[in-house]
């Protein structure tokens, strides 16, 4: 997508696919259709041209090297157990979180994505509830384990 100058196609969200009226102006911005956190990163393609990525796949992709870094920490011996466990229940936390954010969202907005496939309406919302009520389940365990970390 072009920067905006009409040159280009108009921006569309990573999350629902569909077309913005207008470029966003800020690098965070809520998309107006399925209402999720977008990024607006410059592209590696070219010149002025601009990527917008769904920011809970971003928050989900950015956990992934804590949780590796500390399995493979823990599995050579650089952390004990007790540390271990507090990388796990951090992580149970935050992917609790974003659980719970997105599937709120689908409620509200009656859309949920699984991969490459959009899901609306009924199947979203029995999904995104699934999703909240992991969430919710995950938040807790890794509250409960920070908290006996202590």
């Amino acid at each position: 997508m072009r920067n905006g100058s009409g040159l280009g196609v108009k921006p569309s969200c990573a999350f629902c696919g569909r077309a913005h009226s207008r470029f966003p102006r800020f690098p965070i911005f809520q998309c107006e259709h399925c209402e999720r956190p977008l990024l607006v990163v410059p592209s590696v393609k070219g010149v002025g041209e601009f990527l917008l990525l769904n920011m809970v796949d971003v928050a989900k992709v950015l956990m992934m090297p804590i949780v590796l870094g500390g399995t493979i920490a823990f599995f050579i011996g650089r952390i004990d157990a007790y540390d271990f466990a507090r990388v796990v229940a951090f992580s149970l936390l935050v992917w609790g979180v974003i659980d719970v954010f997105d599937g709120t969202a689908g409620l509200k907005t009656g859309l949920d994505k699984d991969g490459r496939y959009v899901r609306n309406s009924l199947p979203a919302k029995q999904r995104s509830l699934i999703k909240t009520a992991f969430g919710i389940a995950s938040c807790l365990v890794g509250g409960i384990g920070l908290l006996a970390m202590s």
